[in-house]
């Protein structure tokens, strides 16, 4: 399952971005009907147990390709992930309780973050950003997922595609961090 199809932020610029991939992804080309769908490598584990992935990988039309590439790096969300390399950063669903709550991607939001992306590509959007060129919001450009037996998207595995607004030599802090004591009592950052 994929929304946007054909968007530069869907895994092809990953892909390119990656020399490990790169070369990984010439054994399933694209033209060959493969699709790559990156997993967090806490979700690899719940989707080898779910039964969408033993389906299709019993019928040969999945193909787990376990860890490769460059590293990935939690952001201030364990669940989105960034490469210095990368074009995007993955936002994946997470079976785990973060903040009171489970966190898989539901179809809704993952449709909203492409609705807000149209919603700034508009001429209402385009007046806004004029009027506060300093507002910045980070766009959804795409989403894949593993289809379940019925044909609709297993939201456990969702990852869609955002915005990555760091250069590879660019230094960023959370700003919660930069007022957060060390836990070994250090002062912090703006003391």
């Amino acid at each position: 399952w994929q929304a946007r199809p054909g968007s530069s932020f869907l895994p092809d610029a990953l892909i390119t971005s990656d020399p490990g991939l790169s070369t990984m992804m010439t054994r399933y080309p694209h033209s060959e009907g493969w699709q790559w769908l990156p997993v967090h490598p806490w979700q690899a584990g719940v989707l080898r147990r779910a039964p969408a992935y033993h389906h299709w990988r019993s019928r040969d039309a999945l193909i787990d390709l376990g860890e490769a590439g460059t590293d990935w790096f939690p952001t201030s969300s364990l669940r989105t992930l960034y490469s210095p390399h990368a074009p995007a950063m993955l936002k994946f669903s997470l079976s785990v309780r973060i903040t009171n709550s489970r966190r898989v991607l539901r179809m809704d939001e993952v449709m909203r973050g492409q609705l807000v992306r149209d919603i700034f590509s508009s001429k209402q959007g385009k007046a806004l950003r004029h009027r506060c060129p300093t507002l910045g919001i980070l766009h959804e450009h795409g989403a894949l997922a593993l289809t379940t037996l019925d044909g609709h998207p297993l939201a456990e595995s969702f990852v869609i595609f955002r915005d990555n607004p760091f250069p590879p030599d660019c230094t960023s802090y959370v700003m919660a961090t930069l007022y957060q004591e060390g836990a070994n009592g250090t002062a912090s950052m703006v003391s």
